[in-house]
C-alpha cells in the first residue's frame, strides 16, 4: 500500500469515527426524559407546608402556604420505545416522589403542548394543581446518587385531553412493560420554585415540562428513597398508573 493510499484510508476511518462520536453526543444532548409512575402503597402522611411559585404567575401560590401530604407516587426514569424508535434514559439518577397538594388555589389556563406523542402543538386547558414532584434519590435497588439539576414541578389537571393514539413499550430499573396503548394526558407538570423553612429552591430549567399520560399495570416492587421531605425511607409500590413525557409548553 502506498503512503498516499494509507493516508486516505486512515483519514476516512478517522472521519467516520469522529462522525459517530458527534452523532452520539448529539443524541445524548437531545435525549428526552421519560418516567414510569408508580402508586405508593403506604397511607399518605402530612409532611408540612411549603411556599410554591410556578409559571402560571398571576394565580401562582406566591407566599401562600400549601399543605403537602404523601408520598403518593414515585417516578423512575425509563427507556421508551415507539415503533422501531427507542428513546434512552437521560439520567439514571433522576427520580421524583409526588406529594398531594392541599388548600391550593384553583386556576384555569389555556396552553399549547408539544411532545413525542402530539401532532405539533396541541391545545389543552388545565385547572386544579394536584401534585408536587420532588427530586428524589433512590438508594436501593441501584444505589443511585442524589439527582442533580432537577427541578420541582407542580402538576395541574388537564381537563380536555384525548389519548394520542400510539402504543409504547417501557423499560425502567424495575421491570419491562410490553407494548400497549397510551391513555389520555391527565396532568401538565410545570417547574416551580419551592420555599421551605426560609430555604429557596429556584427553578433551573424553565423550559422543561412533563405531561402525565395514563398507562396502567399491576406490580409489586419496593425501594428505599430519600428527599428533602423524608430522608431514607422505604416505599412499596403496587401499581403503575402512568408515564411522564418531557414536553414543551406555550401559553
Amino acid at each position: 500500500m502506498s503512503f498516499k493510499n494509507f493516508r486516505i484510508k486512515n483519514g476516512l476511518a478517522f472521519t467516520f469515527q469522529m462522525a459517530s462520536i458527534l452523532a452520539a453526543i448529539m443524541l445524548f444532548s437531545t435525549c428526552k426524559s421519560h418516567f414510569v409512575v408508580y402508586e405508593v402503597q403506604q397511607s399518605p402522611a402530612t409532611i408540612g407546608v411549603v411556599d410554591l411559585n410556578d409559571q402560571f404567575e398571576d394565580d401562582s401560590y406566591g407566599t401562600e402556604e400549601v399543605e403537602v401530604i404523601g408520598p403518593v407516587l414515585f417516578c423512575a426514569p425509563a427507556e421508551k420505545k415507539v415503533g422501531n424508535k427507542t428513546y434512552g434514559i437521560a439520567d439514571n439518577d433522576h427520580h421524583f416522589t409526588a406529594y398531594r397538594l392541599m388548600n391550593k388555589k384553583h386556576i384555569t389556563r389555556n396552553v399549547r403542548i408539544k411532545n413525542q406523542f402530539t401532532d405539533g402543538w396541541e391545545p389543552y386547558t388545565v385547572e386544579e394543581a394536584k401534585y408536587l414532584l420532588v427530586p428524589t434519590q433512590k438508594m436501593t435497588p441501584g444505589n443511585h446518587k442524589p439527582p442533580q439539576k432537577l427541578d420541582h414541578y407542580v402538576c395541574y389537571r388537564i381537563i380536555n385531553g384525548e389519548p394520542p393514539g400510539v402504543e409504547v413499550e417501557m423499560k425502567d430499573q424495575f421491570m419491562t412493560y410490553e407494548k400497549r396503548p397510551v391513555g389520555k394526558p391527565e396532568f401538565l407538570c410545570v417547574p416551580a420554585e419551592k420555599v421551605r423553612d426560609n430555604e429557596v429552591t429556584p427553578i433551573l430549567n424553565p423550559r422543561k415540562h412533563f405531561v402525565f399520560y395514563r398507562f396502567q399495570e399491576d406490580v409489586g416492587v419496593d425501594a428505599v428513597i430519600s428527599n428533602q421531605f423524608q430522608p431514607q425511607f422505604t416505599i412499596g409500590m403496587n401499581k403503575v398508573s402512568g408515564i411522564l413525557v418531557e414536553s414543551e409548553k406555550k401559553m
